[in-house]
């Protein structure tokens, strides 16, 4: 063997392996030599390019004969495919893909599904062939990725030069912006209790709203009902919506708007002037029947938000001098649209009381001057004086309640009358109060009594004698009508339907 120059690098043998993986070189010089695969069968494995050592060395024997065997492994020709949500690269299970030679017909075989990793492992691809990858199913909540990715095994069993190729594709979700807004400008409206419910009623998700729309991402395809729990503070609680969510990558957006409750401006007035009038205690009743407010009226007028519907104003005690007016049922507007923030204006008038006093003469009943009278209170107090004349006086503005009249001094040749009770009444009609005074008795002595009719002999001049005496010891006349306002709300709800 001597003589035999070997050159490094040089080839010096190409063998092929058969049907038994196997595969024996010719005989071989000693020396130093490495075995390297440089091609693969169509068995979808890939190329090992690793290069391993052999050396035949001098064992001692005559014919220097021997045989060392080599190994060389080889790993198949893989894709991986990894599906990912877009938003925060969370693996998705449950996606199925077609996987296919590019110009192979759509067959079962070529499906695959994402495990629970959201992967899906093929191997032992075929070299020299091109392959194609889509999605064809997504999961609930995700849209579709059309894409369609191509690539290539080639004569080695690679694919962009390597055994294994990782393939990602990410799946956006659909996403859903709820916005509870308030109907007059648009704006955000934190604090509604809000509730989503899918199409058989189960409860999708449950938030309060606040300043930024709530979202909420792979929500799947379908119909849905969004229903206002709890409205936030004076705002009127929204009817509920449905909707169809659709797999879009389009960002959804379902608004839902809620009234203010709208300010109402409530005046209690003065008939007589338009102006406000103090003193005043009121009550607002709801449809229902119940209390919703209640005040004393101020020289301003009484301000309050409510939400729509029918509402009764009612007067429980009027200002002092001042008639219970009868009560008024409203109607307060839901605000809905953009802008909408006028007050709505109740007004309610009170008019007076109205006194007319007359001071007569019992013998003929004409108004008899010259009179000095006075009206007190429960309490004693004087609350109007006045001389009489040949007209009724007449007061405004009494408070409702009772009261004296008391004549201090009669007329000259007149007897001074018994003070006369009398109550002013919760009425806007005149009433009238009469006290009579009875011309004072002649003198014993034949003293020519006054004169009270043409034409009376002294019998009948003693009989009216006897009924001055009786209608004196009467003192007045009382005309009072009563209350108008003797009905509850209720009742008067009732009778306005």
């Amino acid at each position: 063997m001597d003589g035999v120059e070997l050159v490094a690098g040089a080839v010096v043998d190409t063998i092929t392996t058969g049907e038994d993986s196997t595969a024996t070189s010719k005989d071989l010089y000693l020396g130093k030599y490495y075995v390297q695969e440089t091609g693969v069968s169509n068995a979808g494995y890939a190329i090992n390019p690793e290069k391993y050592p052999v050396e035949l060395a001098d064992d001692g024997t005559e014919d220097q004969l021997m045989e060392i065997g080599v190994t060389v492994p080889n790993e198949p020709t893989t894709v991986e495919i990894y599906k990912v949500d877009s938003l925060e690269g969370k693996a998705l299970e449950g996606i199925t893909f077609r996987v296919k030679e590019k110009d192979a017909e759509d067959a079962d075989d070529q499906l695959y599904v994402t495990d629970k990793d959201g992967k899906i492992t093929i191997t032992h691809l075929t070299k020299d062939t091109t392959y194609t990858v889509q999605e064809v199913k997504t999961i609930p909540g995700y849209n579709l990725e059309t894409e369609v990715v191509e690539f290539t095994v080639d004569e080695n069993g690679l694919i962009n030069g390597e055994r294994v190729h990782e393939i990602t594709f990410t799946n956006v979700p659909n996403e859903v912006h709820f916005s509870k807004q308030d109907v007059t400008n648009g704006e955000e409206l934190p604090g509604a209790t809000l509730t989503l419910t899918d199409a058989e009623g189960n409860v999708v998700d449950e938030w309060v709203s606040t300043e930024e729309a709530h979202v909420i991402y792979r929500l799947p395809a379908g119909k849905y009902t969004l229903t206002e729990k709890i409205a936030p503070e004076k705002y009127e609680l929204a009817s509920a919506i449905q909707f169809e969510i659709k797999d879009s990558k389009v960002v959804q957006t379902v608004i839902m708007k809620d009234a203010p409750y709208r300010q109402v401006e409530i005046s209690k007035k003065d008939i007589t002037n338009s102006e406000e009038l103090p003193g005043a205690t009121l009550e607002i009743y709801d449809s229902n029947n119940e209390l919703i407010d209640q005040w004393v009226s101020e020289e301003e007028p009484h301000m309050i938000d409510l939400p729509s519907g029918k509402y009764m104003l009612v007067e429980t005690k009027p200002a002092d001098g001042y008639v219970t007016a009868d009560s008024i049922e409203f109607e307060i507007m839901k605000r809905g649209e953009m802008g909408d923030v006028e007050i709505q204006k109740v007004e309610m008038f009170d008019d007076v009381t109205k006194v007319e006093i007359s001071k007569k003469d019992i013998s003929n009943e004409e108004e008899l001057p010259g009179a000095e009278l006075e009206i007190r209170d429960e309490d004693g107090n004087t609350v109007e004086k006045w001389t009489s004349t040949d007209e009724p006086h007449y007061i405004e503005k009494l408070p409702i309640g009772k009261y004296t009249l008391i004549e201090t001094t009669a007329p000259e040749g007149y007897d001074i009358s018994e003070a006369v009770e009398f109550e002013v009444g919760d009425t806007c009609e005149i009433q009238h109060v009469v006290m009579y005074d009875s011309p004072t008795p002649a003198p014993q002595g034949g003293v020519d009594t006054p004169q009270t009719g043409d034409g009376l002999d002294a019998e009948v001049a003693v009989g009216i004698a006897a009924l001055v005496v009786i209608l004196a010891a009467a003192g007045i006349y009382v005309f009072r009508k009563g209350k108008k306002n003797d009905v509850s709300p209720k009742d008067s709800f009732k009778d306005n339907e």
